[in-house]
């Protein structure tokens, strides 16, 4: 999804994802909303990391 639409559009996915997720289980304890939102942010920098490197390594070709 990332390489067919950037790590901003994944980015705004993601934080979908999260809300749908909360919303769905508002029975969820604090402690389950805490390890998913972890979850997500990890995810996130590792995007952003593999887009960033991506992104390096092509610029790197094209000069």
């Amino acid at each position: 999804m990332a390489a067919a639409a950037g790590a901003g559009e994944a980015r705004l996915s993601l934080a979908e994802v999260m809300q749908r997720w909360q919303r769905d289980s508002e029975a969820a304890s604090p402690e389950q909303v805490r390890k998913a939102e972890e979850w997500v942010t990890a995810l996130t920098v590792r995007n952003d990391q593999r887009y960033a490197a991506r992104e390096s390594h092509e610029a790197g070709h094209a000069a």
